[in-house]
């Protein structure tokens, strides 16, 4: 298998979360959802050049699966704060000097 690391940047972000066992058949509803919000936004520039992070917040082997959260994430500068669809936030990742 090929690995690409990448270090990222902090970076304003707008996400989806679902709350369920991973696998779930919601989190791949919940990726559609994402991709016609994203598409309704105007954001498909951004969807090409960032990609989706899939990021996985909780260790299964701790947290109950009916708690564990999933996050699906778009590196974007726009401000969604006032979308009921998404959540905004910050990535906070590691700035090259």
């Amino acid at each position: 298998m090929n690995y690409k690391i990448e270090i990222l940047n902090k970076n304003k972000i707008v996400y989806m979360r679902n709350i369920g066992a991973y696998g779930n058949p919601k989190n791949f509803d919940m990726m559609k959802d994402f991709k016609i919000w994203i598409a309704k936004n105007n954001l498909t520039k951004t969807l090409l050049k960032n990609g989706i992070f899939g990021i996985a917040q909780d260790n299964p082997q701790i947290i109950p699966p009916e708690k564990c959260r999933y996050d699906l994430v778009l590196a974007t500068d726009k401000d969604f704060s006032k979308d009921n669809k998404v959540k905004s936030g910050y990535f906070k990742g590691e700035s090259m000097q």
